[in-house]
C-alpha cells in the first residue's frame, strides 16, 4: 500500500518538504506557498478511525455510511453542526473494537466523549493521532451518545480491517458515529489535511 500512498499523495519522494511558518515563510528560503493539500487523504499519520459502514449522523438526524461521506456534507456535532472539509482514509492493517456489542467499528486510538470528558481505548495514541489528552476508556464509564448517554458494559477487540476513515471538520471539531459522540482528526504538519 505504500506504493499507492506515495503515488496518489507524494508521499515519500525522497524530497523533504520545507516547513512553513504561519506567516507562510518557508524553511528552507523558498518563497513559493506551501501545497494545498488534497481534501481526501490516503495513508499519512494517525489511526484513528472508523470501518467503512460505520454510521455517521447528519445535520438533518439522518445517517449515512462513513464511506459515503462527501466533502461539504454536513454533520450533527454536540451543540450544532459542522461542515466535513477533508476525509481521512487510512489502508492499512487496523485492529478495531466494539463497545457494548455493537459490532467492532472503531480503532482503540479514537477519542469518545465521557461524562468524565474524553476517553479512548488507547488514550495515548488518542493524544498522539488527535491531540487529544484522554484517559483510558473501561467498562463502567457513561459515553455521550446521540439520545443521551450509554454506560459502557462491554469493550472487545475484533479481527483486522484494512481501511478505515476519519472526517476532518469545521466548528466543533465531533461528531457521532454509530451514535456516539467522538472527536475528528485535529493533527495537522505530519500528512494530515490543512488546519480544521
Amino acid at each position: 500500500f505504500t506504493d499507492m500512498n506515495n503515488a496518489i499523495n507524494n508521499y515519500g519522494s525522497g524530497t523533504p518538504q520545507p516547513i512553513y511558518d504561519q506567516d507562510g515563510n518557508a524553511s528552507d528560503g523558498s518563497t513559493q506557498p506551501p501545497p494545498t493539500p488534497n481534501p481526501t487523504n490516503y495513508g499519512g499519520a494517525g489511526s484513528a478511525c472508523f470501518i467503512p459502514e460505520t454510521l455517521i449522523t447528519m445535520a438533518d438526524g439522518s445517517e449515512k455510511k462513513i464511506e459515503d461521506i462527501e466533502l461539504g456534507d454536513v454533520v450533527k456535532s454536540e451543540i450544532g453542526e459542522s461542515t466535513v472539509e477533508g476525509i481521512d482514509i487510512h489502508i492499512r492493517k487496523e485492529t478495531v473494537y466494539s463497545i457494548n456489542n455493537s459490532g467492532h467499528f472503531v480503532t482503540a486510538n479514537h477519542p469518545f466523549k465521557t461524562t468524565e470528558g474524553w476517553k479512548a481505548i488507547d488514550p495515548k495514541g488518542s493524544m498522539k493521532d488527535h491531540g487529544v489528552e484522554a484517559d483510558r476508556l473501561i467498562v463502567g464509564d457513561t459515553i455521550l451518545t446521540l439520545d443521551g448517554e450509554e454506560r459502557v458494559t462491554t469493550i472487545e477487540a475484533g479481527n483486522d480491517v484494512t481501511k478505515v476513515y476519519n472526517l476532518r471538520l469545521d466548528n466543533e471539531h465531533v461528531y457521532y458515529a454509530n451514535g456516539y459522540l467522538v472527536h475528528n482528526e485535529k493533527n495537522v504538519g505530519d500528512g494530515s489535511l490543512g488546519d480544521p
